[in-house]
């Protein structure tokens, strides 16, 4: 019996929220926060650590940033032509639509409710938790990859460092240490198959067949940061220095219930050295109407090559160039480039809460041009 549009749409809607794409290079991803801030900048930039919401990028930083306490906070993250695949759904020309675009690559990622840390007396701490959501579909004849994701920890750090006697230059340096615990469910089968099988969801997301990962990780970072004259700043961040993942894979969640043995895994996260250039010129002659001019240059995961061997990404995915400034101490503009794709966002400081968006581009394949995917983040921040 052929299912009508409205259906189809709303278990789109499902798939989505349950389902993560993880292992697209065929390993385990970081505990991380993305911010919109950062996204809208052209990816994470080492010599960056002004708020809160950048302490993953560099923990040589919280030395530099004056009290902020972020008491909650939501993210929210959709990826590829979500919207494209909702109208054809509702239509009933799914098939055609995704057979016409190839490869397609669609998700939804939240941040929070559990989004909270304080940044004060060089100490930094936060606790989060992190739902992905993916659908992932080679072509209408390969097997499409629905998977999910949800991590729940916790991060402390803290930074020190040295004041050179009659300059303002600084040389800070910093760690930053994690644990966090780990649930993926996948499923993978033609999206042909799939779609048949939407009339029996009890078959598709069976207990007795649908996969479990449980497990937990725990991670250093640690960075250094030299500040010249309140101007310029070089910073080299090791993020996942030490980060070993124990994940135990059950067949399916019948078989955890019935206490089977699971399969133990222990996976080293790789690591991502990563140094970055940060400008701030003085603009005091501009006070009142523009601010915080910053200009960011970076080239992250410096050793991929020699890490990753065969997955060995692109040279120029591994560049990226940001740009702030602010108007009126309210409003924020933004602008990057990272991965060979244009970014660019806006931030909305209303004291009581911030607000951000960005809009930007991942390659998700190891070379230029070849699986570009477009995002829209934005998040609420209740900082103080």
């Amino acid at each position: 019996m052929m299912m009508s549009g409205s259906y189809r749409f709303y278990i789109l809607i499902f798939l989505l929220f349950i389902n993560f794409l993880y292992f697209i290079y065929g390993q385990e991803s970081r505990f991380t926060i993305n911010s919109p801030r950062e996204s809208a900048l052209g990816g994470a930039h080492a010599a960056l650590t002004d708020d809160f919401s950048t302490i993953f990028n560099n923990p040589a930083g919280f030395r530099g940033v004056n009290s902020d306490f972020t008491v909650s906070g939501m993210t929210f993250k959709v990826t590829g032509p979500v919207s494209t695949m909702m109208l054809a759904a509702q239509g009933g020309d799914l098939l055609q639509i995704i057979g016409d675009m190839g490869s397609t690559n669609i998700g939804l990622d939240i941040i929070g409710p559990f989004s909270m840390g304080r940044i004060k007396n060089n100490n930094a701490w936060g606790v989060y938790n992190v739902i992905d959501a993916n659908v992932f579909i080679p072509s209408l004849t390969q097997d499409a990859v629905i998977s999910g994701r949800f991590d729940l920890g916790g991060v402390f750090g803290y930074s020190f460092g040295i004041d050179f006697i009659d300059s303002n230059n600084q040389m800070n340096f910093g760690f930053l240490t994690k644990l966090f615990f780990r649930t993926e469910m996948n499923i993978e089968k033609s999206f042909i198959d799939i779609m048949s099988s939407l009339s029996d969801i009890e078959a598709l997301f069976s207990p007795s067949t649908l996969p479990l990962d449980m497990g937990f990780g725990v991670g250093i970072d640690i960075g250094i940061k030299y500040i010249w004259n309140d101007v310029l700043s070089i910073a080299l961040a090791v993020r996942d220095l030490y980060t070993p993942l124990f994940m135990f894979r059950f067949n399916s969640l019948t078989s955890l219930v019935d206490g089977e043995a699971p399969q133990f895994e222990y996976v080293n996260l790789p690591q991502d050295y990563s140094i970055g250039i940060l400008y701030e010129p003085d603009i005091s002659f501009f006070n009142g109407l523009l601010a915080n001019i910053k200009i960011m240059f970076d080239y992250n995961d410096i050793f991929d090559f020699a890490l990753n061997h065969e997955n060995a990404r692109h040279i120029l995915l591994h560049f990226g160039l940001g740009g702030e400034f602010t108007l009126f101490d309210i409003l924020s503009l933004r602008f990057g480039f990272y991965e060979g794709l244009p970014a660019f966002g806006a931030g909305l400081d209303l004291h009581m809460f911030k607000f951000n968006f960005a809009m930007f581009g991942r390659e998700l394949s190891t070379q230029p041009g070849l699986m570009s995917v477009y995002n829209l983040m934005f998040g609420i921040d209740f900082s103080y």
